[in-house]
């Protein structure tokens, strides 16, 4: 409640986290549950490390400075880090064009991946020649899952989901699975979904 009073006075225009591993944890769970678009970054010195990475960002837009030094306490190193933390934060916030974004035409999302280019670049030609507003999401797994929570969100008016190769690696195993209720968030907003699935044949494994 109090997160919410904060942004509906408008007196909060961004955030900045600085830690190391619980902090971390700490701080971006709150940035978690910030609207999209807000300035979001995490100074950490698990930054470097793709595991704790994956969990402190997720899906959301935050952005992680890699301290390369712990933050126990202040040398000319972590110092200098710091300093263009703060530098980064204040920029966004000043060059945000804010987090309220607004669309002049309907939203559809379209999922992709290089290897369905010839697929997804007709699509999306087709759906600007409508008057639609195309919105390529990267079919890595997180940029699905992302998806599926601007789905749910309201953001778009339709998905064409051409890639949906998460769902072979949630079925047969892998790196890159998507969750189980991946295809679900469009049908569960009532908004119309194409699917041509492809990608399916192709599983990720190893670091």
């Amino acid at each position: 409640m109090f997160k919410s009073r904060l942004l509906k006075e408008d007196k909060v225009h961004g955030v900045l986290g600085i830690g190391g591993g619980p902090s971390s944890l700490v701080s971006t769970s709150i940035m978690q549950s910030l609207p999209f678009g807000m300035p979001k970054l995490m100074a950490s010195s698990m930054a470097g490390h793709p595991k704790y990475v994956d969990q402190y960002v997720g899906t959301k837009d935050i952005n992680m400075l890699n301290t390369a030094v712990d933050v126990v306490e202040l040398n000319p190193i972590l110092k200098t880090q710091l300093i263009n933390a703060v530098g980064a934060i204040c920029g966004m916030v000043e060059i945000s064009p804010g987090w309220e974004i607004a669309f002049e035409k309907p939203v559809i999302a379209v999922t992709s991946f290089g290897f369905a280019e010839r697929t997804v670049e007709p699509a999306v030609h087709f759906l600007r020649e409508k008057g639609f507003i195309p919105m390529p999401c990267h079919a890595q797994v997180r940029g699905d899952r992302a998806m599926d929570e601007l789905i749910r969100e309201g953001w778009f008016r339709g998905v064409i989901d051409i890639v949906s190769r998460g769902i072979g690696g949630e079925l047969l195993g892998g790196n890159c699975t998507a969750e189980n209720d991946r295809l679900l968030a469009a049908s569960e907003s009532g908004i119309p979904q194409v699917v041509a699935p492809s990608g399916l044949d192709m599983l990720s494994i190893g670091g």
